[in-house]
């Protein structure tokens, strides 16, 4: 899990973050996921914020899942320490 928030460094993820795998929004935001990685981007008062969620190796027989399973909550929770939140993200069904 990485949040970047700074502006400069955030924007090098832009481009992943849009088309990094499916697309899907947020309150304050929009992201992309695949298998192995999850990218939310939120516009705050700072400028643009980065959260990601990546996930090397499968885990026992459940394959990449964790990605999808932490990823909202990890925003949410990220957002409101960085002061961009409330931020509310919700990955549609694979």
């Amino acid at each position: 899990m990485t949040t970047v928030a700074d502006p400069g460094p955030a924007e090098i993820f832009h481009r992943e973050v849009l088309r990094g795998g499916s697309r899907y929004k947020g309150t304050k935001g929009f992201g992309s996921f695949n298998e192995s990685r999850a990218l939310h981007q939120a516009d705050c008062r700072t400028g643009p914020v980065v959260f990601m969620v990546e996930q090397r190796d499968d885990v026992e027989s459940g394959g990449h899942r964790l990605t999808r399973d932490l990823m909202a909550g990890y925003v949410a929770a990220e957002a409101e320490r960085v002061g961009c939140g409330p931020e509310k993200v919700t990955l549609p069904d694979a």
